[in-house]
């Protein structure tokens, strides 16, 4: 999504859907430059206001300059108990269903559904999976 001029040429009158190149798709958004400049604005603002904050951020696709769009109170990961580490054990083995980059440390049930209506039968914390599809299937 990019701001595009209208008519009148006011920049960020509309906002126009363009698709991105798979290359690009696979490149870092930001130089370790830029995440390193928006880590020391994080610091910043968080030790002016004395708590954890969220930040979201925007980098203009012309200028490159990135800027604070916006910084909120974290919530999630600062009400942990800061001294608590909860270790997870396999208890066993079993067939391999996915695999991937984990996010977290957790070790989670997980179960692979061969149609949606097994999806829906499957609830709690559990990682749900299911064979490919396509539309003519």
């Amino acid at each position: 999504m990019i701001l595009s001029p209208t008519s009148n040429d006011r920049p960020g009158s509309s906002t126009l859907n363009i698709d991105t190149p798979q290359e690009r798709r696979e490149q870092f958004v930001l130089s370790d430059a830029e995440v390193h400049q928006l880590a020391h604005r994080a610091v910043a603002i968080e030790e002016h206001d004395h708590i954890p904050v969220d930040l979201e951020w925007a980098k203009d696709g012309l200028t490159r300059t990135l800027y604070i769009a916006q910084a909120r109170p974290e919530t999630v990961h600062s009400n942990k108990a800061p001294y608590h580490l909860t270790q997870f054990a396999l208890k066993g083995t079993g067939t391999v269903l996915v695999t991937g980059s984990a996010v977290g440390s957790k070790i989670p049930q997980a179960r692979c559904a061969s149609s949606i209506h097994r999806h829906r039968r499957t609830c709690g914390r559990t990682v749900k999976c299911s064979l490919p599809t396509s539309p003519t299937r």
